[in-house]
């Protein structure tokens, strides 16, 4: 498991190590309300960190994405983890294919991405390495707790 790439990140960690360790002997009653506040939990965590990776792009950028998914109506591209736009209909694209798109628009606030797809790329061998902010040496502990926090400091020691 890698270190949290930021506090949404940590909260969407947090929202499926929960839902993962629910109270199992209780009542269903009980057991379905807690899902369902999780549940609520989560979609907020969701979109939150969705709004984060749009705040990387901007209109007019031109990007590398990966079509999820083909439809009548459009081509849905993956941007980003919890990121995905839908282009126009393209012929002769499927699932897992690369392709350069250009960003029409992004409007956070409805959760849409326009996009035009410019070409399809050749298969990638190898993904692209992962945004890490923490490039060299050893990480010994990590402290959840914002700074100025009273009381216990919630932290994990590494060693």
């Amino acid at each position: 498991m890698s270190a949290p790439r930021s506090f949404f990140h940590l909260l969407f960690l947090l929202f499926h190590f929960l839902r993962g360790i629910l109270f199992f002997d209780l009542r269903q009653v009980t057991v379905n309300a807690c899902l369902r506040a999780v549940q609520g939990v989560g979609n907020i965590l969701d979109r939150a960190l969705e709004q984060e990776n749009a705040a990387r792009f901007s209109p007019g950028m031109t990007v590398t994405g990966w079509v999820r998914g083909v439809q009548p109506y459009g081509t849905f591209v993956e941007l980003a983890p919890n990121l995905t736009g839908l282009a126009d209909q393209t012929e002769g694209l499927q699932e897992d294919d690369r392709v350069s798109v250009y960003l029409k628009a992004i409007l956070p606030d409805r959760m849409k991405v326009k996009l035009t797809i410019l070409q399809t790329l050749p298969p990638q061998s190898a993904p692209d390495p992962l945004p890490y902010f923490i490039t060299a040496g050893h990480l010994s502990r990590w402290v959840y707790s914002p700074p100025g926090r009273r009381g216990e400091v919630i932290e994990t020691v590494f060693d």
